[in-house]
């Protein structure tokens, strides 16, 4: 018996499973797509949920000092802007009613600002018209205050 049919066959399932590995791993990255510019660093990567998320896409803005602001699209047609510090905490949200098809946001539903261990610290809710329906506040001594108009 031959060792070159032996050989040829080890050689091909070891072809099949370089394959098989390299598919894998294109799946498991599909959800992220970076967008790169000028020399090669990329500059915003834009993450694509999975289909029962309330997000439809979300862009990352890397920013010069390490921190980060996150543009997220939700399926409804509201939109979010995540602001993150150098070490990738979360600082603060802003999210935004619908807009109209000429508006990138729109009014400005709720804001949440967070401590610098991401824990929340304080926030407000709008109507869609701009008047306070909302806010609170975290006290040093932990409670929570709300307001509500």
């Amino acid at each position: 018996m031959s060792k070159t049919p032996i050989l040829i066959t080890i050689a091909a399932v070891g072809a099949l499973a370089l394959a098989a590995a390299a598919f894998i791993v294109h799946r498991q990255d599909q959800d992220a797509v970076d967008v790169r510019f000028g020399q090669g660093k990329a500059t915003s990567v834009v993450y694509l949920p999975s289909q029962p998320r309330k997000e439809e896409r979300i862009v990352r803005h890397p920013q010069a000092d390490g921190s980060a602001i996150d543009d997220v699209y939700m399926r409804d047609g509201t939109t979010k802007t995540i602001v993150y510090d150098k070490q990738m905490t979360l600082r603060q949200v802003t999210a935004f009613y619908k807009g109209t098809p000429d508006q990138e946001h729109g009014p400005v539903m709720y804001e949440k600002s967070h401590d610098e261990r991401g824990h929340l610290s304080a926030e407000r809710h709008l109507r869609n018209d701009g008047s306070l329906e909302m806010d609170g506040v975290f006290n040093p001594d932990t409670t929570y205050v709300r307001h509500k108009y």
